[in-house]
Formats: structure tokens, C-alpha cells, sequence
């Protein structure tokens, strides 16, 4: 990702991964390497980018060797971008922080992840990084017992719930009444209205560019 966009905070922007050591600690992305002609900055290899495989690899590698996540990512399901997930919840921080920019921890800070994804990198993280507690929300049932198992595999179920809930609606079933408040909500919407959308805007012929990266979210993800 280009450093100049991410967060001040976000770990990758002063640590950029060297992708040979990378796989060294996770052997499944060795794979996907592709040596560079020119040994630069940041080790001698590359990844294809647009080689859904390597991505999940890439993430499942950062995810565990940067913040001691175990995370499985199915097959036809959305592979988070962990620098830009990193943005997201430092904004999170940042919109609860005190006028002293003191960022709250723990887990009297409760938040909200609508659509959670198999991966449930939103809590994931926010509990690792914060300790914060999270509802996490999901409507497909194979995404919802990825998600489940990955809360469980980390030991994160004491912070983390991960509920299904029905397609044509957003919350109910998952919050009642008397539930307690929750400090913020955050949703990583569809970015297309259908997938026929999703074709046009990323055809040549579209208003927008071709994608760099290869596109892994089911029909529901994007």
C-alpha cells in the first residue's frame, strides 16, 4: 500500500514487509514469491498481486507474524487488506480519544462490526491492539463460522460475539432492547449495488481504472 495514505500510526508505514522473511516465518506464501530484478529496499522479492492465493497468504502472514493472529480466509471469501484495516480502526481511535488524544483501552470500550466477514478482522485486531470488546454481525453462514472459529482460535471469545443475522435486515436479532451502548459502529460495505455493477465499473470501458489486485469477496462482499 502507498505509506503516504496510511495512518501515522498504522505499523506498516515506517515497517514495510520484507516478503522473503515474511515467508520464511510463514512458509505457505514461499509459493508467491517473484524475485525482483533489482535487489531494493525491503528484500530481494515481489508478490503477484492479482494472484487471490497470495493475498490470502499475505494477510494470514501479517496477521500472525505482527500481531500473533491465527486467522483462516476460505477460499471465494474477502481477504482483508491489513494496512487498510489498520487505517480504519486508528480513525476509530482517534474519533474516542480524549482531547489529549489519549486513545480509551480495554473492555469497558464497546464497538459494533456489521458484517463482520469470515476473516472477523475488525474485532480481531481492535481486541488484540486495544482490548476492546466487539459484537461482530454476519448474514452468510459459511463467513459466520469461519469468523467464530477465528474469535475461538485466538482465545478472543471473552471480548468478541459473533451472531448471524438475517439478509434483509441489519441488526435486529443481534441487539435487544436493553442491550448496553455501544461506543461506535463500523461496517465495510458492498462497493457495488450488484454484480453487474461490479463488472462495469471495473471493465475498460468503466469510469473507473482496472484493479492492481485480484478481487476475493463472494457476491454478498462486494
Amino acid at each position: 500500500s502507498n505509506t503516504s495514505s496510511m495512518h501515522p500510526r498504522n505499523f506498516y508505514k515506517d515497517h514495510k514487509p520484507d516478503f522473503g522473511r515474511l515467508a520464511d516465518f510463514h512458509s505457505p506464501l514461499k509459493p508467491f514469491l517473484i524475485k525482483k530484478r533489482r535487489a531494493r529496499d525491503h528484500g530481494s522479492y515481489t508478490l503477484d498481486f492479482s494472484n487471490p492465493e497470495a493475498l490470502r497468504e499475505l494477510t494470514r502472514a501479517l496477521l500472525e507474524q505482527d500481531y500473533g493472529l491465527k486467522v483462516n480466509i476460505p477460499a471465494g471469501r474477502l481477504v482483508p487488506t491489513v494496512t487498510l484495516r489498520l487505517n480504519y480502526l486508528h480513525w476509530v481511535e482517534d474519533l474516542l480519544a480524549d482531547e489529549r488524544g489519549t486513545v480509551p483501552r480495554g473492555g469497558s470500550v464497546h464497538g459494533l462490526d456489521i458484517g463482520t466477514g469470515a476473516s472477523c478482522v475488525y474485532p480481531l485486531l481492535g481486541s488484540k491492539l486495544n482490548g476492546w470488546r466487539f459484537l461482530a454481525t454476519e448474514i452468510d453462514r459459511d463467513s459466520l463460522k469461519y469468523a467464530t472459529e477465528n474469535v475461538s482460535e485466538n482465545k478472543l471469545d471473552s471480548l468478541i460475539s459473533v451472531v448471524q443475522v438475517p439478509e434483509s435486515v441489519v441488526l435486529v436479532g443481534a441487539i435487544t432492547e436493553d442491550e448496553e451502548e455501544y461506543d461506535f459502529c463500523m461496517c465495510n460495505p458492498p462497493f457495488f449495488k450488484d454484480a453487474a455493477d461490479l463488472l462495469s465499473q471495473t471493465s475498460p470501458h468503466g469510469h473507473r481504472p482496472l484493479p492492481c489486485t485480484f478481487n476475493t469477496g463472494s457476491r454478498g462482499e462486494t
